[in-house]
């Protein structure tokens, strides 16, 4: 089951992350590390 938003750009790269209980908090925004491939992870309720 998918738990979570990704974004992606133009080449499909995961932008950032968004567990489902992040939106519970509000402006909640975090730096949460790197996927597979290397690219960073911000976890952000903004920017939807």
């Amino acid at each position: 089951m998918i738990n979570h938003r990704s974004r992606m750009d133009a080449a499909g790269n995961t932008l950032y992350r968004e567990p489902l209980w992040q939106y519970q908090n509000p402006g909640y925004s975090q730096k949460v590390g790197a996927d597979s491939d290397g690219h960073s992870i911000t976890s952000s309720k903004t920017g939807l």
